[in-house]
């Protein structure tokens, strides 16, 4: 993983403008599927609703740049604070929903968040907001800058969120997740875990939709009505593998990285990638990171035995 780390980073040494800015929407990307995760994946609750909390996130720094004038820095705290307060309310009213209710009622909350976009004058609908340089501390930055405040923010996440699923919090949203009945005659509170586990994913998914609207500088009910938004961070999940941040990390790029390879197929792209996530879940149900880990370890598995049958010749 330090690996990975330090290749983001190295990067922009050898690419720039446009590809830094699609490596960009991809770390959004990632940092969504790692919210959605946290709750789907770790605690066991389907949600396809979280295009809302990615929204509400997004407005938030738009409306604080446009009204207040601030920076990213304190719109990104602030659009994931919004959306994980929305996240701990949402939580408290879908407590007792479950499987395809949950599903429903989460779906539910995305169709009533746009059409508040599209209906309330503050958000100004289709015309959108369009939001003020990007800068921090009256720096302004560019699309390179933009990659850098991105990714270090994408790294943070993930440390976070490995931290949260290694702690015991982590380890009572396994058990909810596991069994319901089980987990409560442990001892664990499922209102207040599952109530936390909405808070922190829809905080995160929150902060992804801030970087969202600084990365098109520009939001609008066109974008952010779409129910599409919340259904493309679940199949990220779902393609790259539930309860693994290695799959929120190759699920965010598969959202956003497939469909550019494809865009000279036009309208036939949208056919291949239907092709391309069916394929997924046909040989690998589990998740891409669960098809690559077999793989790396049946690889590994011979290299050691050759090693093995290499050091046995040799005393022979």
């Amino acid at each position: 993983m330090a690996g990975f780390f330090c290749l983001l980073l190295v990067l922009p040494l050898f690419i720039q403008g446009f590809y830094a800015s699609l490596l960009t929407m991809t770390f959004i990307y990632i940092i969504a599927a790692i919210g959605v995760n946290i709750l789907t994946g770790f605690t066991g609750l389907v949600t396809v609703g979280h295009g809302g909390f990615f929204a509400i996130g997004a407005y938030t720094t738009a409306l604080m740049g446009k009204y207040l004038g601030v920076s990213m820095l304190p719109g990104l705290f602030a659009g994931g604070i919004t959306a994980g307060v929305v996240g701990f309310l949402l939580g408290i009213i879908f407590l007792r929903l479950s499987g395809a209710f949950l599903a429903i009622g989460t779906l539910g909350f995305a169709f009533a968040i746009g059409s508040i976009l599209n209906n309330w004058s503050i958000f100004e609908g289709r015309e959108g907001i369009s939001l003020p340089h990007n800068s921090i501390a009256g720096l302004k930055f560019g699309d390179v800058g933009l990659y850098y405040f991105c990714a270090i923010t994408m790294i943070f996440l993930i440390l976070f969120a490995n931290s949260l699923i290694k702690s015991s919090v982590g380890r009572a949203f396994t058990a909810v997740r596991d069994s319901e009945r089980a987990a409560e005659s442990s001892g664990i509170n499922l209102r207040f875990y599952k109530t936390l586990s909405f808070t922190i994913s829809a905080a995160l998914t929150g902060m992804a939709g801030a970087l969202f609207a600084h990365h098109t500088n520009y939001v609008s009910s066109e974008t952010f009505g779409d129910s599409w938004l919340s259904v493309d961070f679940l199949v990220a999940v779902v393609v790259g593998g539930q309860a693994s941040l290695a799959g929120s990390i190759l699920g965010g790029a598969f959202v956003v990285l497939l469909p550019y390879y494809l865009s000279e197929y036009r309208d036939f792209a949208f056919i291949l990638k239907g092709v391309v996530l069916i394929l997924v879940l046909l040989f690998a149900p589990a998740g891409l990171s669960d098809l690559l880990g077999r793989l790396y370890r049946k690889i590994l598995g011979k290299i050691v035995r050759g090693q093995s049958d290499v050091s046995c010749n040799l005393r022979d």
